[in-house]
């Protein structure tokens, strides 16, 4: 990933720019606004903030009006709760990218994201992809500045997470169809609180350069019969043992291996990199995790594949009491936390965007991509890409893109564009601009 404060614009993956505009310095999300859409469409502006709590200890529940299942679940001390609805799922991420664009500072490159239109645009637009097979396609925009910030934008980074986990859906099938097998070996290690992300960080790359070196590691590759690995970073916070990164790594090899020899010569390889590279020493029970067959297919049953393992750890939520980098982020601007709390959340997650700098959501074996014949394209070229065999639902001048921005109401404007077209985005942005021009079809 290029380590550039530089954004990109949608649709336009050439254009650069290392200047942002000033913050509109509001850093809390507006009241939200109800009304009635014309044809009597229901109109339900979703504002880049986050759901309310829907209660302790739920695991679904069902609008009574629309009959839809929500999934939800207990929060941290922070009340939070993840809403499963896509909707509410888009404007969760809208909500988080607002608070990133307050903590990282208006020369920060997400300072811009989704916010500024691109250079030279007389329009920004709203477009959506057509429906194919089981896909829940969503509205999108082109003509505004992109980030591509994996780590830290919440927007781009489901944009790219998608596109990474296509890619390893790709080269799994095509592997398995020639008879090969894909494993996933989990990768992990003794730490405490006290541990400083980012001297972690740089002593588990050590660990796992010293993990692939030698002739030890080149037997068990050739025992085994690997084509190659791609390797992915997960990172959760806990209360009791601080910082939690691990690696999760996707094996192609040959089918019929015995996982159990493969668990035990890859684990003495592991425990040994580790304590050579200052990383406390992995235990046999947890250090190292193989699994394949029925367990990938569990992952698959529930919606959550191998794919979606490796390229969407980052954006999922921790478990139990362990919160992931976005977790921190909303509890850091959460108004019902109690301050000293909210303070701790916004320097963990500071030290987690100073320490995953420069940091690739996805390694993989040189020659791997080529194989599969996967494009090798850049996190700020995906992006700023923009889905093919799509529609234009709508064209928003560039003075009301400025009372959508001012407004926060990106994820609204996509809610009312899937819903009703230009017609609910025009009512919407006329209740705050008291005037009925500006979007034309």
């Amino acid at each position: 990933m290029r380590e550039s404060n530089a954004p990109t614009s949608a649709g336009e993956t050439r254009e650069r720019t290392s200047s942002a505009p000033a913050a509109t310095g509001r850093d809390t999300p507006p009241r939200a606004w109800r009304g009635e859409a014309p044809a009597g469409r229901p109109l339900v502006p979703i504002r880049n903030r986050l759901p309310a709590s829907a209660g302790a200890g739920l695991r679904s529940v069902v609008d009574s009006e629309t009959g839809e299942i929500l999934l939800v679940r207990q929060g941290h001390d922070c009340g939070l709760v993840v809403v499963a609805s896509p909707g509410e799922a888009r404007a969760r991420r809208f909500y988080r990218l607002e608070i990133a664009r307050g903590l990282l500072g208006t020369g920060h490159r997400v300072n811009v994201c989704h916010r500024v239109p691109a250079k030279g645009v007389d329009a920004v637009e709203v477009w959506r992809k057509l429906p194919d097979g089981d896909c829940q396609c969503g509205a999108h925009f082109k003509g505004v500045m992109v980030c591509g910030a994996v780590w830290l934008c919440a927007v781009c980074g489901s944009k790219i997470s998608e596109r990474r986990r296509a890619e390893l859906e790709t080269a799994i099938a095509l592997w398995k169809a020639e008879g090969g097998d894909v494993l996933l070996v989990t990768y992990t290690f003794s730490h405490g609180r006290h541990d400083v992300l980012g001297e972690t960080l740089d002593k588990l790359a050590r660990a796992r350069k010293r993990m692939k070196q030698g002739k030890v590691y080149q037997a068990i590759r050739q025992d085994f019969g690997m084509l190659g690995t791609v390797q992915a970073f997960e990172i959760t916070h806990g209360p009791a043992h601080g910082w939690h990164p691990h690696i999760h790594e996707l094996v192609f090899l040959r089918a019929g291996a015995d996982r159990v020899e493969l668990r035990q010569r890859l684990y003495e390889k592991w425990r040994r990199a580790c304590v050579r590279s200052g990383l406390g020493e992995p235990s046999f029970e947890h250090g190292l995790d193989v699994r394949g067959g029925e367990e990938a297919a569990r992952y698959v049953s529930k919606g959550w594949g191998l794919e979606q393992e490796m390229t969407k750890g980052h954006i999922k939520d921790g478990r139990g009491k362990n919160r992931s980098p976005g977790q921190l982020l909303e509890c850091s601007a959460d108004p019902l936390a109690d301050p000293a709390h909210r303070a701790e959340a916004r320097r963990l997650w500071l030290d987690y965007a100073a320490a995953m700098k420069g940091r690739r959501q996805l390694v993989w074996t040189p020659g791997l991509k080529a194989r599969f014949a996967v494009p090798d394209l850049t996190d700020e070229e995906i992006a700023a890409q923009v889905e093919e065999d799509a529609v234009l639902l709508a064209r928003i001048s560039l003075a009301d893109w400025h009372v959508i921005a001012r407004h926060r109401l990106q994820a609204s404007v996509l809610a009312l564009a899937e819903a009703g077209g230009a017609d609910a985005i025009e009512t919407l942005i006329a209740a705050h601009r008291g005037m009925t021009k500006g979007i034309a079809q």
